[in-house]
């Protein structure tokens, strides 16, 4: 594997209401780097060399050649505090590419008060109850009358879920799913991790990269809606059950307790991002 040996330049692009240059988190970090490197490098897989315990603390937005000897990568950081790197090393799992020592620190901005959040409304289904009649010929009328109900109430479901099959195009953007996640995640961040905020973007996430409605149904219903509409997401599908059920604990959470809980649940969001990014276009390809 041939050695590299590069020189970059960082920059940070301008983004209006933020000072010049400043690394906030989930903003862009530009490397625009020069010369010798392993050209079987493949940049479309580049991320960040880091210990197992920060690998979701740093992603690399984008990274390409631009000639035989310039190539470019843009990063974000989204966990604030000062990040010191003996030697910035790309990968793509194969071959590396050595920037050298970079020290950046990624700050935040001053905490506020987290406002109170409402507990999560739950729906109930009413079960149809019957009386057993004395005669055979309300035995009969009662059975004619179960089965029109059984038959509204499919007819009710199937409604129900066309329904909300067709408001999910009011959730649809030209940003990407995960661009628009992690833009509304640096949002939360200044806004210091409004709980309510974050679950927001997650939820916003789900809807539009899973095709179903976080937000018009409960939890219950809604991991009923994605076995019924992907029944393929097993793994998927249990993991986000297990990311409502830590929302709703940290909500019963005293105030102080609750950032620390947060955070530890937000790298589990980000490792969920990241499988879904995966995990969804294979899906498509496979033609489910």
């Amino acid at each position: 594997m041939a050695e590299s040996s590069v020189q970059c330049q960082q920059t940070v692009p301008e983004v209006p209401g933020l000072k010049d240059q400043e690394i906030t988190v989930g903003r862009h970090v530009v490397f625009e780097c020069s010369g010798q490197w392993d050209k079987s490098f493949d940049f479309k897989k580049a991320e960040v060399k880091m210990p197992e315990e920060n690998k979701y603390t740093l992603k690399v937005l984008k990274a390409e050649a631009r000639s035989v000897s310039d190539f470019e990568v843009d990063v974000a950081f989204y966990m604030a505090g000062p990040y010191k790197f003996p030697d910035f090393v790309l990968t793509d799992g194969t071959s590396e590419i050595h920037l050298g020592e970079k020290n950046i620190n990624v700050v935040s901005v001053i905490e506020q008060k987290e406002p109170q959040k409402p507990p999560q409304p739950f729906g109930a289904i009413l079960p149809i109850q019957l009386k057993w009649p004395a005669y055979y010929m309300m035995i009969a009328v009662g059975i004619i009358l179960a089965v029109v109900a059984i038959v509204l109430w499919v007819i009710r479901l199937r409604y129900r879920y066309s329904k909300l099959i067709s408001k999910l195009k009011n959730y649809d953007s030209p940003i990407s799913a995960d661009r628009q996640f992690y833009k509304a995640i640096r949002q939360a961040e200044i806004n210091n991790y409004p709980a309510k905020d974050v679950e927001h973007a997650f939820r916003l996430y789900v809807t539009r990269m899973y095709q179903i409605p976080a937000f018009d149904i409960s939890d219950r219903g809604l991991i009923s809606f994605f076995k019924r509409r992907s029944p393929w997401f097993r793994k998927e599908r249990d993991e986000l059950k297990k990311l409502l059920e830590d929302f709703k604990l940290i909500q019963v959470l005293p105030e102080e307790k609750q950032k620390p809980e947060l955070l530890t649940l937000l790298q589990k969001i980000y490792r969920f991002v990241d499988h879904a990014e995966i995990a969804v276009p294979a899906a498509k390809k496979a033609g489910r």
